[in-house]
């Protein structure tokens, strides 16, 4: 079986598959050049390239399988008329939402703390500049409420965050280890993010949430 894993990147993942697929062809291409690799490939692992119609019938391969849980660069519709079976792998029974969470996590450190500043400060010699903030006693607002959104929160409230939650069923509230101060639901999205400091969207892509943060939401 040949496997073509549309990224050139997360090089640590393939190097990790690559045992387990004992006796299979393992190549990549450029996400960019899905097209021009298709020959003899059974199965096309995404990532984050555009998996369009034209390349479904310009290959003859049978499976999608993404490596993570988006398939917004999927066209699924013209997958499901040519036969071609889409899979991805759940956050939450993988350790791909710890990996997401601690990333955000990461991120919200960065910014608070003003990581790019900091270095560029103490590589000039100056320390305790420029003044970073800390994370306890800020709020942070998490829309979205599936694996990720539930890890990011149990790390957040480490941090003596406030946290709230904006979530499609907010009626099922949040688990009480992940301390949420406040659940709404997405038309109170504007409501939720009035008071936050910081905003973490742990949401899967779907065309009816294509710029949910807009400039109404900015404002907020």
């Amino acid at each position: 079986m040949k496997i073509l894993i549309c990224e050139q990147g997360y090089s640590e993942s393939r190097r990790q598959l690559a045992p387990l697929l004992a006796g299979h062809i393992l190549e990549s291409c450029p996400r960019t050049a899905v097209g021009a690799h298709l020959r003899g490939v059974d199965v096309v692992v995404p990532y984050m390239a555009r998996i369009s119609a034209d390349i479904i019938a310009g290959g003859s391969f049978g499976l999608i399988q993404q490596f993570g849980v988006g398939l917004e660069t999927v066209d699924v519709d013209a997958a499901t008329q040519a036969g071609v079976w889409v899979a991805r792998i759940p956050s939450g029974t993988t350790g791909n939402a710890d990996s997401v969470a601690e990333h955000a996590v990461l991120l919200v450190l960065a910014l608070s703390r003003n990581l790019a500043g900091a270095r560029a400060a103490l590589d000039a010699g100056m320390l305790g500049e420029p003044a970073g903030r800390a994370l306890v006693g800020k709020t942070a607002c998490i829309v979205g409420w599936g694996d990720v959104g539930i890890a990011v929160a149990t790390r957040l409230a480490a941090f003596g965050m406030r946290l709230t939650a904006v979530r499609k069923h907010p009626e099922r509230g949040a688990p009480a280890e992940a301390r949420i101060a406040q659940v709404l639901a997405p038309d109170a999205l504007r409501e939720a993010l009035s008071p936050a400091d910081y905003v973490i969207l742990c949401v899967n892509y779907e065309p009816a949430l294509r710029h949910m943060i807009d400039a109404a939401a900015l404002e907020a």
